[in-house]
């Protein structure tokens, strides 16, 4: 099947690749918002006559012929038949030999392919392709060996001709390059036939090389050298052509070093080289070859190779960003700032400071992701080994997640402590030197028992109450619990850290009339169970409102009988289950009214579901009853930390009697 081409421009239309079969069995491909990748693979044969046609293999020309242009040297063939991978063109008389450039819809390929026209004079070959003012330049072909003077050779920015060096023969003359010539194409004629010249580019006419100096005069074996100056690495305009290596050597007495250059890093203005790291101390004559001349200095260049820094310690092998880390070497003399370079993984760090004398190294933590990374110490452009302190782990940005609040009591933002207590926290980026960590409890430093990445145990000092906060080496800004310390005393209230919603305005879980009964003057307490017997729908409703229906009015809690609710209650409760740590305490209610048939009392259970009746008050760990208002209290102790449950339970044995409460408060006695 023979494939078309159909070439749309994007700017008409636009689209994905359609392919259709037309009646002579021909896929018809549209390339639309595409571009081929154009190939020359080769040409066939390499040589003809005047009126021969070559064949051009290769990829992607597709069959249109007159999208296609091929030229050789500065001469446009005629283009005979085009298919996807062959071009076959044909050589008009006058032509000469020359390379072979293929256009095929605006993408040129320039090939090295020459083709080469029997029987007309034909260049084949330039060498070199580039040469200083007055270098001889030999071009190479056939049919060449006619008198001098019917040749005329143009460099570019030349007024004159160039000179022939010698009487040219039938396959090779040689010319000098003009004073005047600049880089660029070269033009021949021979008998007034224009004769084309294989540069693809031009020719490069090279300036002697300077060399102005060396970047130190001092350093380390295996350390880096840069050698500054001009026309150091010029660039040809013809591409792919061999060089001689650019050298620079070091020469003591009959011992001669050579540097690695770094080709990469090589410019027209500068050398970098690596010395090898087998050079011996002292002094060296420095020769810069480069790949065209070996560079004449007024002065000679020399170099003195000094004792190598040799690291001995690294202060820390794990510091958070921002951190400082101190280096241990010897052999600093003479060593600043600016002649060192130390890299955490691929990230350049800060040096702050360089002290020769004390021989040390100091660096700043760069702002890096937590993990290990490979140090590197780079010092007048010597890698210095650091052995095992090589290998560096950067700590994660310090966090702290909790405190152990759970075993005292607490609130969100507070805990009650008492000397010598131990206090975990928890977080992640601590580390695990505690050299590196401050630990305080308000102003006071506290001693760190154990430290791990995660965890840090201490222990509360005398007086070592207020906020909890950690500071690491190299951060500035405190690391904070949110949390303060505060001293547990006897005789102390403790009912915020132990209760919740204690006292009017009690806040209820009421969000809208939807939430509330009796026309809005009842609605469930949060953080209180309620168990009210009703059997109905005020099964758990223990908060009045005063006014109706204000979610922000609950003033009391309440167990009541009759007005919506059931005639008689038997063991009707509310309360809430509380953690406690051992010690003595007093629990107290302020009852705001109460009228009685049957009993009730302030009762604290020990579990956590308030398992106490009214007849069975005993089995409580502590009860009061309650037959007025104002305040009733009871004392109750705990042997070990733990939940109990505090609340109130009432039989009321008749209609419209009740219960309310419109506050607690909790007291720490003392252990």
């Amino acid at each position: 099947m023979k494939k078309i081409y159909c070439f749309v421009l994007p700017l008409l239309l636009s689209g994905f690749v359609l392919s259709s079969c037309d009646d002579e069995d021909q896929e018809v491909v549209k390339l639309q918002n595409q571009d081929p990748v154009v190939t020359v693979e080769g040409i066939s044969p390499m040589s003809g006559y005047a009126g021969s046609e070559f064949t051009i293999n290769g990829t992607e020309f597709g069959i249109m012929a007159d999208a296609v242009k091929v030229t050789m040297g500065g001469t446009e063939l005629e283009v005979v038949s085009c298919e996807e991978n062959a071009i076959v063109v044909r050589v008009p008389e006058g032509a000469t030999a020359g390379k072979i450039t293929v256009e095929v819809y605006g993408q040129t390929v320039a090939t090295e392919f020459i083709y080469d026209v029997l029987g007309e004079p034909g260049v084949t070959a330039v060498t070199p392709v580039y040469g200083f003012a007055g270098d001889e330049i030999t071009f190479a072909g056939h049919d060449l060996g006619v008198s001098a003077s019917f040749y005329t050779v143009m460099f570019s920015g030349s007024a004159e001709p160039a000179l022939l060096a010698s009487a040219p023969g039938s396959e090779s003359f040689v010319v000098e390059v003009p004073e005047d010539a600049v880089s660029g194409p070269v033009a021949l004629t021979i008998s007034d036939r224009e004769v084309n010249v294989p540069l693809t580019n031009g020719f490069t006419v090279l300036q002697h090389a300077t060399v102005t100096g060396l970047s130190a005069s001092e350093g380390y074996s295996g350390s880096e050298i840069i050698v500054n100056g001009t026309n150091l690495n010029p660039v040809l305009l013809e591409e792919n052509v061999e060089l001689d290596p650019i050298k620079v050597t070091f020469a003591q007495g009959g011992t001669v070093a050579e540097a690695v250059v770094d080709m990469e890093k090589t410019t027209d203005g500068t050398i970098v080289a690596e010395l090898p790291e087998e050079m011996a101390e002292g002094t060296y004559t420095v020769t810069v070859s480069t790949s065209f001349e070996t560079v004449v200095t007024e002065t000679p260049l020399t170099y003195t190779v000094i004792p190598s820094p040799v690291a001995e310690g690294i202060s820390v092998s794990q510091a958070h960003n921002g951190s400082e880390v101190t280096f241990t070497c010897k052999n600093l003399s003479g060593v600043t700032a600016d002649d060192v370079e130390v890299l955490f993984g691929e990230v350049k760090a800060e040096v702050t400071s360089v002290d020769a004398e004390a021989g040390t190294v100091t660096v700043k933590v760069p702002i890096l992701d937590a993990g290990e990374v490979t140090l590197s110490l780079r010092i007048k452009g010597k890698f210095i080994d650091l052995g095992e302190n090589a290998l560096f782990t950067v700590l994660a940005t310090p966090k702290i997640t909790s405190v152990n609040t759970g075993n005292f009591l607490h609130n969100e933002t507070a805990a009650l402590v008492k000397e010598g207590e131990e206090i975990v926290i928890a977080g992640e980026g601590f580390g695990t030197e505690e050299e590196h960590v401050t630990l305080k409890f308000g102003e006071t430093t506290v001693d760190i028992a154990s430290i791990s990445d995660t965890e840090i145990r201490a222990y509360v000092p005398a007086g070592g109450f207020g906020a909890v906060s950690l500071t690491f080496t190299g951060i500035e800004t405190p690391v904070e619990a949110g949390l303060e310390l505060k001293e547990l005393t006897d005789g102390m209230e403790v009912t915020e850290y132990a209760l919740k919603n204690y006292k009017a305005n009690f806040i209820s879980l009421a969000q809208d009339n939807s939430d509330f009964e009796r026309t809005g003057e009842w609605s469930k307490p949060a953080d209180w169970t309620v168990v009210n017997n009703s059997g109905s729908n005020m099964e758990g409703y223990g908060l009045q409102h005063n006014p109706r229906n204000d979610v922000n009015a609950g003033y009391a809690l309440a167990l009541q009988t009759d007005w919506g609710f059931p005639n008689s209650m038997t063991d009707g409760k509310i309360y809430q289950a509380v953690t406690l740590v051992a010690g003595k305490y007093r629990l107290e209610a302020s009852v705001l009214e109460v009228a009685i048939s049957g009993s009730a009392y302030l009762a604290v259970a020990d579990d956590a579901g308030f398992g106490v009746t009214t007849d069975g008050i005993s089995s409580a760990l502590a009860s009061a009853q309650i037959t007025a208002p104002g305040t009733v209290g009871l004392e109750f102790a705990t042997a070990s930390a733990g939940q109990v449950s505090v609340g109130f339970v009432c039989t009321l044995t008749a209609k419209q009697k009740y219960v309310k409460i419109n506050g607690f408060k909790l007291i720490y006695v003392g252990e």
